[in-house]
Formats: C-alpha cells, sequence, structure tokens
C-alpha cells in the first residue's frame, strides 16, 4: 500500500530532523567556549522537541514514522575559522527554513486533519523563525570567520 503524500512529507522532514540532532550532536561535543555549548545544547533541545511533534503529527494519523533516510553531511572541520562549521551552519539555517515551511503549509491544511485539533502550528513556525535567526547569525560570524581565514592562507 502506498504511503499518503502527507505521511511522505512528514516522514522526508523527520528525516532531516534526525540529520540536523546528529550535526548538532556533533557541534555540541565540539565546542570548547562554554557559551557555545550551551547555544548547541539549547538548539538541540528544541530540534528534538521540534522532531517530536512531527512523530506526534504521524501518530495521530495513524501513520507510521517509516524508515528514516540517512542525509550525508560534509564539513572539514568544526572549529572556529574552519569552512566546516561554517557549512555546518549553514545546513542548519538551510533545514529550519524548510521547517518555518513545514508548518506553515501544516497550518493552512491542519482543518483537513481533524486528528491535529489544537496543535498550535503558527506558534512552531515562530519557534522555527527564531531558530533561523539565531543560527542565521552564527552562520553569518562563522562564514566570515572561515572566508577569511581562507584568503589569508
Amino acid at each position: 500500500m502506498k504511503a499518503r503524500p502527507i505521511a511522505t512529507y512528514l516522514n522526508n522532514h523527520l528525516a532531516g530532523a534526525a540529520a540536523a540532532l546528529s550535526l548538532l550532536q556533533k557541534l555540541t561535543d565540539s565546542q570548547k567556549v562554554p557559551e557555545d555549548r550551551r547555544f548547541y545544547t539549547s538548539l538541540l533541545a528544541e530540534i528534538t522537541r521540534d522532531k517530536e511533534s512531527l512523530e506526534d503529527l504521524l501518530k495521530r494519523l495513524g501513520e507510521d514514522t517509516g524508515t528514516m533516510r540517512q542525509l550525508g553531511l560534509v564539513g572539514e572541520g568544526l572549529d572556529p575559522g574552519d569552512l566546516g562549521l561554517f557549512e555546518a551552519l549553514e545546513i542548519l539555517v538551510i533545514g529550519i527554513s524548510g521547517k518555518c515551511l513545514l508548518w506553515k503549509i501544516l497550518s493552512a491544511v491542519s482543518a483537513d486533519y481533524p486528528a491535529w485539533s489544537g496543535v498550535d502550528f503558527p506558534a512552531l513556525e515562530a519557534r522555527a523563525i527564531d531558530q533561523r535567526a539565531l543560527v542565521e547569525t552564527r552562520r553569518m560570524q562563522a562564514g566570515a570567520e572561515a572566508l577569511a581565514a581562507a584568503i589569508t592562507r
């Protein structure tokens, strides 16, 4: 039996969340500055909550979470000034942007899914927007450091 498009769509985003969590764990583990470690730990907790929200939406529809796809991530290193840190943060910004779009479309179609009654999609979207802004600030800083370092080498 073919999966419903909504289940496929949610499972694709679930795979993205799993990849983001893996990347965030690496970023957290690589941090030497306590403030940076706290930032990534906090973001890890928020993305975990978002992943759980996706799993809950699937369960409410009676759908399986399916086999999660593994997404490959590239990067040279995760230390400040490394291109890998910049690329990792860029991947996160792109993923979080996709999550913003996910919450927006789910809000638009939520009336078609009575099982989702009471889900606050605008709050989920607002949280994703905040996450994207925080990560984007770090991405810009990391990009400036990495690309400036590449010029001086």
